[in-house]
């Protein structure tokens, strides 16, 4: 009987582990991407469609009209994830400076830098996927949107392998629960 007893919650939190583990943030890879001088985009964003919420980043951009828009990189700690699509919609992330970088050619000198890019459809979080990037949305980079330079090709895959498995809220609050039955049921036949 106490095998029986055991298997029950068991199957149950096993079951419940695996549903709330689905919805893991995604490493999104920055892939291909042009801009209308020349220049290009390469990196990775975490993004965890199940909250809409951009986790970490690292995107550099380079090349093109370097004297308007020199080498840079977007990082945790030097910049902030202005926007970000809500769960589950196709939308714009825009990655921006956390403090205005001198930019001669605008009208407002020292101005802050944007890294704008639009999907053309949601990132669905499976591995592996490639999304399309909308390039008639707000898909460029930008100093306060002006002077901007646009994204004309790339797109975003995600890395296979590079999921950060983690629970919800009710992954971990079914996992105590199970816990405290599991431990009732063992002194109950202790």
């Amino acid at each position: 009987m106490m095998k029986l007893t055991l298997r029950l919650p068991t199957i149950v939190l096993s079951a419940m582990i695996c549903i709330a583990a689905q919805a893991s943030p995604v490493r999104w890879h920055v892939k291909d991407v042009r801009f209308t001088d020349s220049g290009q985009a390469s990196g990775f964003f975490v993004y965890d469609n199940s909250t809409g919420t951009v986790l970490d980043w690292n995107i550099t951009v380079s090349g093109g009209d370097e004297f308007t828009f020199p080498r840079g990189t977007y990082l945790r700690g030097n910049s902030f994830v202005l926007t970000a699509p809500p769960p589950s919609t196709a939308g714009t992330f825009i990655f921006r400076s956390s403090v205005p970088q001198a930019c001669p050619p605008c009208p407002i000198d020292p101005s802050f830098r944007d890294f704008r890019i639009t999907t053309a459809s949601p990132l669905s979080g499976s591995v592996g996927a490639v999304v399309a990037l909308d390039f008639t949305g707000d898909t460029r980079e930008c100093y306060n949107c002006s002077p901007f330079r646009d994204i004309t090709a790339g797109s975003l895959e995600a890395i296979p392998g590079r999921t950060i498995p983690m629970l919800s809220r009710a992954g971990y609050i079914g996992l105590a629960a199970m816990l405290a039955i599991l431990g009732l049921v063992a002194m109950r036949n202790a």
